[in-house]
Protein backbone atom coordinates (compact mmCIF):
# COMPACT_ATOMS: atom_id res chain seq x y z
CA UNK A 1 0.00 0.00 0.00
CA UNK A 2 1.19 3.67 -0.85
CA UNK A 3 1.46 5.84 2.27
CA UNK A 4 1.66 9.67 0.74
CA UNK A 5 2.94 11.85 3.37
CA UNK A 6 3.14 15.41 2.99
CA UNK A 7 6.28 17.20 0.98
CA UNK A 8 6.67 19.73 3.90
CA UNK A 9 8.22 18.91 6.88
CA UNK A 10 9.45 21.86 9.15
CA UNK A 11 11.25 18.94 11.61
CA UNK A 12 13.15 17.97 8.37
CA UNK A 13 16.33 18.91 7.57
CA UNK A 14 16.91 20.43 4.55
CA UNK A 15 19.76 22.68 2.61
CA UNK A 16 17.74 24.11 0.16
CA UNK A 17 16.71 27.61 0.50
CA UNK A 18 13.39 27.23 -1.72
CA UNK A 19 11.96 24.31 -0.14
CA UNK A 20 13.10 26.07 3.55
CA UNK A 21 11.16 29.31 2.33
CA UNK A 22 7.94 27.44 1.33
CA UNK A 23 8.15 24.96 4.45
CA UNK A 24 8.90 27.49 7.15
CA UNK A 25 8.34 31.04 6.10
CA UNK A 26 4.99 32.75 7.46
CA UNK A 27 4.17 35.38 4.36
CA UNK A 28 1.10 34.49 2.08
CA UNK A 29 3.20 33.96 -0.68
CA UNK A 30 5.08 30.84 0.94
CA UNK A 31 1.70 29.31 2.31
CA UNK A 32 0.17 29.82 -1.67
CA UNK A 33 3.44 27.61 -3.18
CA UNK A 34 3.16 25.34 -0.02
CA UNK A 35 -0.49 24.46 -1.37
CA UNK A 36 -0.06 24.51 -4.74
CA UNK A 37 3.19 22.25 -4.30
CA UNK A 38 1.51 19.85 -2.14
CA UNK A 39 -1.64 19.76 -4.41
CA UNK A 40 0.77 18.55 -6.98
CA UNK A 41 2.40 16.13 -5.23
CA UNK A 42 -1.35 14.45 -4.45
CA UNK A 43 -1.44 13.83 -7.55
CA UNK A 44 2.15 12.93 -8.62
CA UNK A 45 3.00 10.46 -5.74
CA UNK A 46 2.19 7.52 -7.26
CA UNK A 47 4.90 7.65 -9.93
CA UNK A 48 7.32 9.21 -7.38
CA UNK A 49 10.45 7.00 -7.18
CA UNK A 50 11.26 5.62 -3.45
CA UNK A 51 13.85 8.48 -2.58
CA UNK A 52 11.37 11.50 -3.94
CA UNK A 53 10.52 13.31 -0.34
CA UNK A 54 14.38 12.72 0.14
CA UNK A 55 15.93 14.61 -2.18
CA UNK A 56 13.42 17.56 -2.76
CA UNK A 57 14.34 18.73 0.30
CA UNK A 58 17.92 19.05 -1.49
CA UNK A 59 17.58 19.14 -4.88
CA UNK A 60 13.72 21.63 -4.74
CA UNK A 61 13.60 23.05 -8.15
CA UNK A 62 14.48 19.62 -9.93
CA UNK A 63 12.60 17.66 -7.92
CA UNK A 64 9.71 20.04 -8.48
CA UNK A 65 9.78 20.43 -12.23
CA UNK A 66 9.69 16.88 -12.65
CA UNK A 67 6.48 16.68 -10.38
CA UNK A 68 5.12 20.06 -12.20
CA UNK A 69 5.48 18.77 -15.92
CA UNK A 70 4.47 15.15 -15.07
CA UNK A 71 1.18 16.59 -13.77
CA UNK A 72 0.67 18.98 -16.65
CA UNK A 73 0.61 16.35 -18.81
CA UNK A 74 -1.81 14.72 -17.22
CA UNK A 75 -3.90 17.41 -16.52
CA UNK A 76 -3.19 17.92 -20.58
CA UNK A 77 -4.99 14.23 -21.03
CA UNK A 78 -1.75 12.63 -21.38
CA UNK A 79 -1.63 8.75 -20.20
CA UNK A 80 1.33 8.58 -17.77
CA UNK A 81 2.31 4.88 -16.40
CA UNK A 82 4.76 4.36 -13.29
CA UNK A 83 8.34 3.19 -14.68
CA UNK A 84 9.48 -0.31 -14.46
CA UNK A 85 11.66 -0.51 -10.59
CA UNK A 86 15.27 1.28 -11.31
CA UNK A 87 14.21 1.91 -14.78
CA UNK A 88 14.51 5.59 -16.49
CA UNK A 89 13.27 8.05 -17.18
CA UNK A 90 10.90 7.61 -14.46
CA UNK A 91 7.46 7.97 -15.70
CA UNK A 92 6.78 6.81 -19.25
CA UNK A 93 4.08 9.23 -21.48
CA UNK A 94 1.86 6.73 -23.87
CA UNK A 95 0.25 8.80 -26.82
CA UNK A 96 -2.61 7.33 -28.73
CA UNK A 97 -3.12 9.54 -32.07
CA UNK A 98 -2.54 13.25 -32.46
CA UNK A 99 -2.65 15.82 -29.61
CA UNK A 100 -4.94 18.38 -30.20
Amino acid sequence: MDVMGLLFDSTATSCNPGYNFICDHPSKTAGLAKEYTESRWKKFHPYADSNFMDEIRIEFNERFWKMYLTCTLMDKGMTITKKAKNAEPDVRIERKGNIP
